[in-house]
């Protein structure tokens, strides 16, 4: 089921980004705050309770207004900070479910976006790590990486037999999206690798559903803590769908290469990409919100 939903979400990220995919990044990153703002206006615009926020605002400023008069009274003011404080999160709770609806809805927009900005391709000759874990100890698999001619091994392979774990330095040599097999008790796989050329970078192919039940297994017996942290990084795996998972009968449940994370320049500056996108997204939706008659 969770493969599933992978799939899914890393194919509406495609065909989000179809019209735009031969597009520079920076044209990209504009269609990309263009099109997330409008779905987060027409969003509060439907579900937003514009009216009731609009009088929230004004109580909080009526609070504020109140400690700055009467800042020589604790008592006045001591209840007029915590008017302030029930106000303002009545206005949190008053916007909260036009967000709930908005994330999942640009889950597919983040995830390729994530892809399309977040790494750097590998430059021909260079030196990188591909790493594979697997469901079982090591011991039990026959590991081959099948050769190429975009990559040469720079060293022998390095088990971790403690992670079920291994991992391969290779030195990237012809440009170009390749897959980079490998065979599994003669089963062959594969991982997509972007050497020198722009594409759109998954830097982990996952298994989903064997990943969460072997990496990250829910048991209360191990505590509150253990079981929600385990439960949210579950969640990795959809934020990783770029690339298509692995079958359910994979006996690998993680292939990753280490890419080098990217920047984008705005300013004559060098940012986060989430950054500039999120500046961008609340200029353009303070610009337009009056025009979609909406408040927050």
């Amino acid at each position: 089921m969770f493969t599933f939903f992978s799939e899914i979400i890393a194919l509406c990220g495609k065909l989000i980004f179809f019209p735009v995919k031969n597009l520079s990044a920076e044209w990209q990153m504009l269609y990309a705050v263009i099109l997330s703002t409008l779905i987060a206006l027409f969003v509060f615009r439907l579900f937003a309770l514009s009216g009731k926020v609009s009088k929230v605002k004004d109580l909080i400023k009526g609070a504020i207004l109140q400690m700055r008069i009467y800042r020589d009274n604790a008592r006045i003011m001591f209840l007029s900070l915590l008017k302030a404080l029930f106000f303002t999160l009545k206005y949190f709770a008053l916007n909260l479910l036009p967000v709930i609806i908005i994330f999942p809805l640009l889950l597919p927009l983040f995830v390729q976006m994530d892809a399309n900005f977040s790494y750097q391709p590998l430059k021909s000759g260079e030196n990188f790590i591909f790493q594979l874990k697997l469901r079982g100890s090591l011991k039990n698999y026959q590991l081959e990486l099948l050769a190429a001619d975009f990559y040469q091994p720079v060293m022998k392979p390095v088990n971790v037999y403690s992670r079920n774990e291994i991992n391969w330095k290779l030195k990237a040599l012809k440009s170009g999206m390749h897959d980079l097999q490998f065979c599994i008790n003669k089963q062959i796989y594969s991982k997509k690798v972007v050497i020198a050329a722009r594409a759109a970078i998954s830097p982990v192919r996952f298994q989903p559903d064997s990943y969460n039940r072997t990496v990250y297994p829910l048991n209360l017996s191990n505590g509150a803590g253990t079981f929600l942290t385990n439960f949210f990084s579950r969640l990795e795996p959809l934020f990783f769908a770029a690339e298509r998972a692995f079958p359910a009968e994979a006996e690998v449940i993680e292939a990753k290469i280490f890419y080098q994370p990217a920047e984008f320049k705005f300013l004559f500056l060098h940012w986060h990409w989430i950054i500039i996108y999120l500046l961008l997204v609340i200029i353009l939706a303070l610009l337009l919100k009056k025009w979609f008659r909406v408040d927050f």
